[in-house]
């Protein structure tokens, strides 16, 4: 059976990496931000933010704001309203692309299910932009979202990672909260064999970026990066012949 035809459209919208980094947004997501009524945001203090600096002119004033929340159930009741009666609706992530590694994936489902239609708009993404830096394998890799937090549970899930690397060859990639990432590279270093590629991409986009791709051992034997207070991205595998 064909779900009911939904007349709206969902509008899934890319915000920048880096606050300074409004030139890697295409022309389309200014269009789609003047037009949507309805954005579906994680903060709509952030959210406002960013729109100033981006469309100064735009009254923000006329648009519906409704906050997702990262660790509980979004109310889909009023989105079906919406889609049903055919208003084009916006999901705005915080940094990067919504549903990857960010809210907005029940949002997403829901407007499968409804019929309506769904537009992703083009833009900046830390994960891939880590990959095409780390010259690893760009053909199979797995994004494994953040690791675990407990030592030994992490401990475990870092070895079992670097074994699907030396498996499988995927490259592995993973992220963690910004003011754990100094410690979570230590732990890389002291449990990865030497041969083992580590890539860290950190503030990309910024002008303060920082990306290193090379084998543990040679990470063991220059300083570590200060990484507190920057986003990150982590990958495991071996460099593409």
């Amino acid at each position: 059976m064909n779900p009911p035809s939904a007349k709206g459209c969902l509008y899934l919208i890319p915000a920048p990496l880096h606050e300074t980094a409004l030139q890697c947004l295409p022309e389309e997501i200014s269009e789609v931000l003047k037009r949507v009524r309805i954005l579906y945001v994680e903060k709509a203090t952030t959210a406002r933010r960013f729109i100033r600096k981006l469309l100064p002119d735009l009254n923000l004033e006329e648009k519906v704001w409704v906050e997702m929340d990262k660790h509980g159930d979004i109310s889909l009741r009023e989105l079906r309203q919406w889609l049903q009666a055919g208003e084009e609706v916006g999901v705005l992530s915080e940094a990067g692309c919504p549903g990857v590694a960010d809210p907005g994936q029940q949002l997403v489902a829901e407007a499968h299910r409804l019929g309506a239609r769904v537009v992703p708009l083009t833009g900046p993404n830390a994960m891939l932009l880590a990959l095409m830096a780390s010259g690893m394998n760009g053909q199979q890799f797995r994004f494994c979202g953040y690791l675990p937090v407990e030592s030994r549970q992490r401990r475990q899930a870092v070895l079992t990672l670097e074994r699907r690397a030396q498996d499988t060859r995927e490259t592995q990639i993973f992220i963690e909260t910004p003011y754990r990432n100094s410690s979570l590279l230590q732990v890389l270093i002291q449990l990865l064999k030497p041969a083992t590629w580590l890539c860290v991409a950190a503030g990309l986009t910024s002008p303060e970026a920082f990306i290193r791709s090379a084998p543990v051992s040679e990470w063991k034997k220059s300083p570590l990066p200060d990484l507190q207070k920057k986003p990150a991205v982590f990958l495991i595998g071996f460099p593409a012949q």
